[in-house]
């Protein structure tokens, strides 16, 4: 049997095989990077959350993190946990658009690279995560939405459109619009700015501007302020803006995001409170509709779902 070497205890310790009976196999190589997260910026005390690794192969990124906030539930109680949450799932999204080097807040910091190779990119992770990564709690296994109290428009945003960008890439170039959209208020020829993440416009010969536009919003807050202006002066009075001056002609769009009922944090009196200010809101959209506004309205607990909805009206 071929003798086994003991490697040092460093990064280049995580090689998954070692043995020289495997010294044929063709191993992936590349660097790996842990994620950490610091609650405390004055303390400095930080918590390895999950791991990335770039593949030389194929220059992609693949990451592996924790799976919820839930062991910072188990250290600090309830208390900062939609903190955690929000840094988590952001965090989570930007390393699902491809974006690698950025961070979404000060709490959240990179390691310097460090060699690893293995037989497979999942065997790399996974060794890299089990080894780093220490915190656990019971219950780890519960997805992140039931810890969620919040989840805001710009987090449902940056989750919808770097899907896209990565499925449809021509389509996000042609739709997806982060900075308001300046009009012309025909009756009074004011300039009217609308935030609406979804426009495309065309001219014609007949210098007409056919134009389909969107907005994509959150009603999932606990809090009855944030709630209300999401739904409202983020969401529908946008949409309401762009259609009396874009007029009938127009394809318009509102998609909202609102929290289910396993949703913890949310009960049921809740869960309704935030259908009656969703119902609300609509109540003039729904009316431009009566009167010939073509305005598509989606609304739903499932981001999937709600996510398809988007795509197939683009």
């Amino acid at each position: 049997m071929a003798n086994r070497t003991t490697l040092p205890s460093t990064d280049i310790a995580f090689n998954l095989f070692d043995d020289a009976s495997h010294s044929d196999v063709p191993k992936i190589t590349g660097q790996w990077f842990s994620i950490k997260i610091t609650p405390d910026l004055v303390a400095d005390d930080s918590f390895n959350i999950g791991v990335v690794f770039i593949g030389n192969h194929d220059q992609k990124l693949r990451y592996k993190l924790i799976p919820s906030a839930k062991p910072f539930q188990c250290l600090y109680g309830f208390d900062g946990l939609d903190n955690f949450n929000f840094l988590l799932q952001s965090t989570r999204e930007l390393l699902d658009s491809g974006v690698f080097g950025e961070s979404v807040s000060p709490h959240i910091s990179y390691s310097q690279p460090s060699h690893s190779s293995g037989i497979t990119v999942d065997e790399i992770l996974t060794s890299l995560y089990n080894t780093k990564v220490r915190l656990q709690c019971d219950g780890d296994s519960i997805k992140d939405e039931e810890f969620n109290s919040s989840y805001s428009s710009d987090q449902l945003r940056r989750n919808f459109f770097g899907k896209l960008k990565k499925e449809m890439p021509s389509v996000y170039e042609r739709i997806y619009h982060q900075d308001p959209i300046k009009l012309i208020d025909p009756a009074t020829n004011n300039e009217i700015k609308v935030s609406l993440p979804i426009w495309s416009e065309q001219l014609n010969l007949h210098n007409d501007s056919p134009v389909t536009f969107a907005n994509v919003i959150s009603a999932h807050y606990k809090s009855e302020v944030h709630r209300g202006y999401s739904l409202e002066k983020n969401g529908c009075t946008q949409v309401r803006n762009a259609c009396e001056i874009k007029g009938k002609k127009a394809k318009a769009g509102i998609f909202i995001y609102r929290p289910s009922v396993s949703s913890i944090g949310f009960s049921s009196d809740i869960i309704e409170q935030v259908d009656n200010d969703i119902e609300q809101v609509l109540h003039s959209i729904l009316l431009m509709k009566k009167n010939g506004y073509d305005i598509q309205v989606k609304v739903e607990a499932d981001k999937n779902k709600l996510y398809e909805h988007m795509k197939d009206f683009i």
